[in-house]
């Protein structure tokens, strides 16, 4: 299996792989090619309805698709599949959405939680036409001016549940005329990936989407301005689909528009992948949103206390551990680890050290670097406490807001980092 980057700001092609049939070394790289690279394809797949199930399962949980405008499930026994198609059989449509163009889009982002990813299988294709664009939401962040990322950063954008991407208006929804007032979600602007720590816009659709707190006029203005630059050519990856081709794509940094063709035939189906990892709560949100000083003192009582993280790694994450018995911690402060890697040695611990695994299904089924528990050479040791999603989130947000990158610890970090000046931080004077 290799893995090529493609020639845009994102995406990869995975070669040499059958989707059908891979082992676990082989996923773990196409699950972190996916985080590194937003969109992955592969080419000259052949996939019964169970196999794109089956693999899409792997990454999560899987939402069941809408059902049609006819009002019958896209595939029978599967209820996860979606067809988009222009195919008429009948009479009836096989699937939705036509012929249409659709408009850039991030999927479903008008529900409380959204989808993290969404498998599309190309079946039929037509000669011409039907090309789908990707538009990296990292990018846009990077390259957003100064002064527009601290216009943006901290708001909240409702995205609009009226309409879906081809124009359409959705079954039981009626037209408001009013953002303000319209079905759908309030959705920080700015996100932050809860696996790679990445910030990314979050901008779902341009029609109808608001801005809290600003008037219609102001919200419109900023919005053109931020939909403008997030757009750009430069940022995006144009794909012109084979049959057979898989496209596996991030839901929550990425934008994507289709244009279809006409009268040509276009069967394609998707699977979308819930937030839910398998035996993992959904309590956990579907990006991480910078975190309020509630969800800090949160995870900063989940280091201290629950998790006892300060045992190996001292109250200040520097290293100085608090119980000379337990392991020696790494200094948090300074390491070059990125939030996707620290993340994963909560869930996972590190076998062969002192450092336990918080997740407590970590070695169960590969979830952790590929290995099941018989694969470890010695027993991972115990944790105090096993953690939820929810918990290693919140402990994540405390890390990264109070500790990682901060440096050594001064009495005035000791101060911001506690809220007062108690005794501990004498020691920096």
């Amino acid at each position: 299996m290799s893995v090529r980057r493609l020639d845009a700001v994102l995406g990869a092609e995975v070669d040499g792989v059958d989707l059908r049939a891979l082992d676990e070394p082989a996923f773990a790289a196409i699950h972190r090619a996916w985080l590194d690279h937003q969109v992955l394809l592969f080419r000259q797949q052949a996939l019964a309805d169970a196999d794109l199930v089956a693999f899409s399962r792997r990454f999560g949980d899987l939402d069941e698709a809408p059902v049609q405008e006819t009002g019958r499930r896209f595939v029978d026994g599967y209820p996860e599949i979606y067809v988009v198609s222009n195919v008429v059989k009948d009479g009836v449509p096989i699937g939705s959405l036509g012929s249409g163009e659709a408009v850039w889009h991030t999927d479903m982002s008008y529900l409380p939680q959204p989808p993290k990813a969404s498998a599309l299988y190309a079946i039929e294709v037509p000669a011409e036409g039907g090309d789908t664009w990707f538009c990296s939401m990292y990018a846009a962040w990077d390259e957003l001016p100064a002064p527009l990322k601290r216009r943006v950063d901290g708001l909240g954008v409702k995205h609009d549940g009226t309409y879906n991407s081809g124009g359409y208006v959705r079954e039981g929804v009626t037209p408001t005329g009013d953002p303000r007032t319209s079905p759908g979600t309030v959705h920080p602007l700015v996100a932050i990936h809860p696996e790679t720590g990445r910030r990314a816009l979050y901008l779902g659709r341009r029609r109808n989407a608001y801005i809290e707190g600003m008037t219609l006029e102001e919200s419109d203005a900023l919005l053109d301005d931020v939909w403008a630059h997030a757009t750009r050519d430069a940022l995006t990856w144009r794909h012109h689909w084979r049959a057979g081709d898989l496209v596996l794509r991030f839901c929550d940094a990425l934008g994507n528009f289709a244009r279809r063709s006409g009268d040509m035939r276009t069967p394609v189906q998707f699977t979308a992948i819930a937030i839910v990892a398998l035996a993992v709560s959904a309590a956990g949100a579907h990006v991480a949103q910078t975190p309020d000083a509630a969800d800090i003192a949160e995870g900063m009582n989940l280091y201290l206390h629950k998790g006892d993280c300060q045992s190996c790694h001292g109250w200040a994450a520097d290293g100085r551990k608090m119980d000379s018995q337990m392991p020696d911690g790494s200094n948090l402060r300074e390491t070059r680890l990125d939030r996707a890697r620290i993340a994963m040695t909560i869930k996972c611990g590190r076998p062969g050290t002192g450092m336990p695994a918080f997740d407590k299904f970590a070695y169960s089924d590969g979830r952790c670097y590929g290995m099941k528990a018989a694969d470890l050479k010695t027993p991972m040791p115990d944790p105090p406490a096993t953690l939820q999603q929810r918990e290693i989130d919140l402990l994540m947000g405390f890390l990264m807001e109070k500790v990682v990158g901060k440096g050594p610890m001064t009495h005035a970090k000791c101060i911001e980092y506690w809220g007062s000046d108690v005794d501990v931080c004498k020691e920096f004077k």
